[in-house]
């Protein structure tokens, strides 16, 4: 029983090892929707053909830029270029760190 019990004790331990080290994604794209609210923030992006909607949870230790100057999540506007820093955790994907070009680079500045 013992034996039992220490071989599900690292496999548990081994899971939530792996779990925690995710292998950090990045992907680029445009930001369609932003909920600072909800910390939630909706990019497009492209994956051959076809255009892909990706939902980032963005939580408070979320690095965020905009032309290389720390923002806030609801700074970040509809059609701004991004690369989002990622990883899987608990069945979503949670943004590490978000990087906006400025608006004069995606288009829309004065």
């Amino acid at each position: 029983m013992l034996l039992r019990v220490t071989w599900l004790g690292c496999a548990i331990a081994v899971a939530t090892l792996l779990a925690q080290s995710a292998p950090e994604e990045q992907v680029a794209g445009t930001v369609q929707l932003v909920k600072p609210e909800a910390g939630e923030v909706v990019v497009l992006t492209g994956v051959g053909h076809a255009v892909r909607r990706r939902l980032f949870h963005a939580g408070p230790e979320c690095a965020i830029t905009v032309a290389g100057a720390a923002a806030q999540l609801r700074e970040l506007v509809p059609g701004a270029v991004v690369v989002v820093r990622y990883r899987m955790s608990q069945g979503r994907d949670e943004a590490e760190s978000i990087a906006a070009q400025s608006p004069e680079r995606t288009g829309r500045g004065g």
